[in-house]
């Protein structure tokens, strides 16, 4: 995969985990764990900064996440975007 498409696919994964998000009677907790960790994943692949990837035992596993953290991924893979376009 290229860098663009990861890029693209990495605003994909926003674009659907905010989807789901508004949509929450449909999509429970593991629903945007998958987007979430998926993301993630891209971060680390696309060797993004520190401060833009999320680290820890749980997130590198795949386990289901807290609403904290999920929200923590996005935030995080939508300021990467943000820098790339700087």
């Amino acid at each position: 995969m290229t860098k663009d498409e990861s890029i693209t696919l990495i605003k994909t994964l926003i674009d659907n985990y905010n989807e789901k998000k508004r949509n929450g009677e449909i999509y429970g907790t593991m629903s945007l764990s998958t987007c979430a960790w998926a993301l993630n994943k891209l971060l680390i692949l696309n060797n993004a900064d520190e401060k833009f990837v999320v680290k820890s035992k749980l997130v590198e596993d795949g386990n289901v996440f807290s609403q904290e953290i999920l929200n923590e991924i996005l935030d995080k893979g939508q300021k990467y975007i943000e820098s790339l376009s700087k």
